[in-house]
């Protein structure tokens, strides 16, 4: 992937330039694949964990309505436990940033 006069650098393999900087030579390849998360809630006084959740959220709907992926999912995919996750999704909730509407029978 390097040739004499650039670097190319993937999510997979993050090594900067000499020295510990990235130069200005070179690509930064990264996955398509994206949530765009409002400024507000990068701002808010939430978990780490809340806020990754909330971005993963994003990916698997930008609409309202959608259906919420289970928290067993949402556990494996964060790498946490499904307390953790539920912990998360109140922080989520009591910000605004999640209305949670139970299934009607």
């Amino acid at each position: 992937m390097t040739s004499t006069d650039s670097t190319t650098t993937s999510a997979a393999d993050p090594v900067p330039a000499a020295g510990g900087e990235f130069g200005d030579e070179g690509t930064l390849v990264v996955e398509q694949h994206f949530a765009i998360v409002p400024e507000w809630v990068i701002d808010a006084d939430i978990s780490d964990a809340a806020y990754r959740l909330f971005s993963v959220l994003l990916r698997y709907g930008q609409s309202s309505g959608t259906r919420m992926p289970s928290r067993a999912l949402l556990a494996r995919r964060l790498r946490r436990s499904v307390d953790s996750i539920d912990r998360a999704l109140k922080e989520l909730v009591a910000i605004g940033a999640v209305v949670v509407e139970r299934r009607r029978q």
